[in-house]
């Protein structure tokens, strides 16, 4: 966790994002001293709630526009990783279907060595093939 936390404060790039945590997690350690108060101490605990609340609202406010960065960022890269998989489910499934053509066309000539079929049926099994995807 550490480690984690000095990554955050040496990175220039992620200063916004080291700021932006520190204050999540100071505000939800809060709100579990909070809760304990609440539990113990109904009425001082409603007061302190209501306290927390107040800031929670703030600190939301003051960080709406990185939370919505933050927010495109992640459905980008989402985005894009859906597109990466898109493209190499049909990469597979191209090289999927050439397998497949290729096995039929063994097979095809495999029956049509035996004679097992008419010439007739090897025109009907052509005209399958030839409608198959690329």
């Amino acid at each position: 966790m550490e480690e984690g936390a000095m990554i955050l404060q040496t990175d220039h790039k992620n200063t916004d994002f080291g700021v932006f945590m520190n204050k999540i997690s100071l505000l939800f350690g809060t709100l579990a001293v909070t809760l304990e108060l609440l539990i113990l101490v109904p009425p001082f605990g409603w007061f302190v709630l209501f306290l927390w609340s107040i800031c929670f609202v703030r600190i939301a406010t003051k960080s709406y526009q990185y939370l919505k960065t933050l927010y495109e960022t992640a459905v980008l890269t989402l985005v894009q990783a859906f597109e990466k998989l898109k493209e190499l489910i049909i990469t597979v499934g191209s090289n999927a279907v050439a397998t497949l053509r290729g096995a039929f066309d063994q097979l095809k000539e495999l029956f049509r060595s035996g004679s097992l079929i008419t010439e007739h049926e090897a025109q009907d099994q052509n005209q399958i093939i030839n409608e198959l995807p690329v």
